[in-house]
């Protein structure tokens, strides 16, 4: 119980110390959202924030306490502390350079937005991953929290791709029958593999997002490392998942006993060309913002 409380006052200290850093090293200022400068009714909506605030809450809260007591059953109490700092010089970045990001270029996805920063091909790694995850997140979630936002967003995500105009209910059901009977299907399967996918997915997706945040902030000339730092640190790991867990390329039988060391080394080669070789001039495209 202790270091419960402990870990509460540190993630509390967090949102008002670092979480001040953080915003200051990005500079939020007063100009108005997409949804109000591009208002359309349906892509573009203004809302109030009590509104906003319960979307939000459900989408956090909705799933956090499902996977907060299954990761700590999992794993025991180094739980706390993966979600203290986790949160913190990780999770807490990643939540806002994304909508921070997004306010900045017209509403943009992430995947857009990844491809904005680090390429065509980035951003369709990004488009696969992102509608996995929310996929992964749908069928373990609905009905008893997000799942039905997670479907519409992977439907969404995957219209994106497919540049299917989701304005008429037609396109909408080419794509959400698929995802509906592929759901049930998925269902059916073994959820300890379900959630290993979900949760592996969720950290890959976070640290790419993270790399994307470092180079807006280079591209900006404000300070990278906030985001840059922890994105290697998710790389560290998410890789080493990758050649050590039979879900991915744990089945090879020389990669598992070498997976930390691939996963430190590959996270060391992306910091150092981070550092030598990513671009420091402001971006300026085509959304006209910067």
């Amino acid at each position: 119980m202790i270091s419960f409380f402990v870990c509460l006052a540190i993630l509390i200290g967090g949102y008002f110390i670092y979480g001040g850093f953080v915003s200051k090293v990005f500079g939020p200022d007063d100009r108005v959202t997409p949804a109000v400068s591009m208002e359309d009714g349906v892509d573009y909506v203004v809302m109030p924030t009590w509104r906003i605030f319960l979307i939000q809450l459900l989408n956090i809260a909705g799933l956090g306490p499902i996977w907060g007591a299954i990761g700590g059953a999992m794993w025991g109490p180094s739980v706390f502390l993966w979600i203290t700092f986790g949160t913190i010089l990780a999770g807490g970045v990643h939540d806002f350079a994304s909508g921070f990001m997004s306010m900045r270029h017209e509403g943009l996805s992430v995947p857009e937005l990844t491809g904005m920063y680090m390429g065509n091909g980035m951003k369709q790694v990004m488009r696969v991953f992102s509608t996995v995850l929310l996929f992964m997140l749908g069928v373990i979630a609905c009905p008893i929290s997000s799942g039905d936002t997670a479907f519409r967003s992977a439907r969404l995500t995957l219209a994106d791709a497919l540049h299917l105009d989701q304005k008429s209910y037609k396109n909408r059901l080419i794509l959400t029958l698929p995802l509906l009977l592929l759901g049930v299907l998925v269902s059916q399967l073994d959820y300890t593999s379900i959630w290993n996918y979900f949760a592996s997915t969720n950290q890959i997706l976070a640290a790419i997002v993270l790399w994307t945040a470092a180079m807006y902030l280079k591209k900006e000339g404000k300070n990278p490392y906030i985001a840059a730092l922890p994105a290697a640190f998710m790389t560290a790991v998410t890789v080493s998942f990758v050649f050590n867990s039979k879900l991915y390329l744990g089945g090879i039988p020389f990669l598992p006993p070498l997976s930390s060391y691939l996963g430190v080394g590959i996270a060391v080669v992306l910091l150092l060309l981070f550092i030598l070789k990513a671009p420091k001039d402001s971006v300026h495209d085509k959304v006209g913002s910067a």
